[in-house]
């Protein structure tokens, strides 16, 4: 049966013939939808919907489907912005916010909903903010050896599997997102690699040091098993393994009683992302190789990540000493 209706509104028709005609495609009438779709994950959207939730409330409104988005200038923006900056929010937060409405504004020009002039005046806005020290830790190796001491003394099954992915946290730099996705597949023996489903569907191949691969082995010969499936799993009370893939959650929480554990103070598992790109700087690896590593489409994101510069700053402040002249 054809599903036609003539009292239908005009986008629900269009869509209506789309999939009569067997063409399949979304159609949006709303710029904010529109912009979350386009995102490439499950977190940027979750991020950037709470963002733009925000920002609709300031308009006045509960939901940014419910913002006249064909109304939207500079000024509203420029005015948002400035309450921001009154609160005192870090210029990462401002320019997220207007990263945000740019996202929402080219996608009501594209679907024509604002002008080209409207569009061309958000784009020129620029963040502001103050400058805050950079969120985050780098870890020191001499807190990642006493996890990995932790996990070694561990005689549970959680013992290899938890050494394996915070030395993959470290070694290959990956999101946890990206760690929870990982399948037996993915790995590249012959390489000492893993093939990664970053953001954007976008795939790169990371490679983890002898330790790191030693210690992934060693979950999947002692533990695991060689069978496809989830690279990680769950594993319940009393060492029951499953075939489950271990969450996003899991992995922030066993890291962090990892911590508790050894008592050193609490690291994310974003924290060993961190780590990944400071020490590769640190080591000299210029910045275009780490940001290919780290999967990031900007240098200046990885740029934000480096936190080698406090002991930078410390050991130059060192350096201004009088000479005994």
């Amino acid at each position: 049966m054809s599903l036609t209706s003539s009292t239908m509104p005009a986008p629900q028709r269009e869509i209506i013939s789309l999939v009569n005609t067997g063409v399949r495609a979304q159609v949006y009438s709303n710029p904010a939808e529109a912009y979350l779709a386009s995102l490439g994950s499950d977190a940027s959207r979750k991020t950037m919907l709470s963002v733009l939730s925000k920002i609709a409330q300031h308009f006045g409104f509960e939901h940014p489907d419910h913002v006249p988005w064909e109304l939207l200038n500079d000024q509203p923006v420029i005015s948002l912005l400035g309450v921001l900056v009154q609160k005192n929010y870090s210029k990462q937060t401002v320019a997220l916010y207007l990263a945000a409405v740019r996202g929402v504004a080219h996608r009501a020009w594209r679907m024509q909903i604002i002008d080209a002039n409207a569009f061309e005046s958000i784009k020129d806005i620029k963040a502001r903010g103050e400058t805050r020290l950079p969120k985050g830790k780098a870890v020191p190796p001499r807190e990642m050896k006493l996890l990995l001491a932790a996990c070694a003394a561990d005689t549970r099954m959680q013992g290899p599997r938890d050494a394996a992915i915070i030395w993959t946290l470290y070694a290959g730099g990956l999101r946890r997102s990206e760690l929870v996705k990982l399948d037996m597949k993915d790995l590249i023996p012959e390489d000492g690699a893993l093939l990664v489903q970053g953001k954007g569907n976008k795939q790169r191949q990371i490679y983890l040091n002898d330790d790191a691969w030693d210690c992934l082995m060693a979950w999947i010969d002692t533990v695991r098993g060689d069978h496809s499936g989830p690279l990680f799993t769950r594993i319940r009370k009393n060492d029951d393994i499953t075939d489950n893939r271990l969450s996003a959650k899991a992995v922030y929480y066993l890291l962090e009683q990892r911590c508790i554990e050894t008592g050193i103070e609490i690291a994310r598992p974003h924290d060993m992302r961190r780590s990944f790109i400071s020490r590769l700087l640190e080591l000299g690896e210029d910045i275009a190789t780490v940001q290919s590593m780290a999967g990031h489409a900007s240098i200046n994101t990885t740029q934000r990540y480096d936190r080698r510069g406090e002991a930078r700053k410390k050991s130059a402040a060192n350096r201004l000493r009088l000479d005994d002249r």
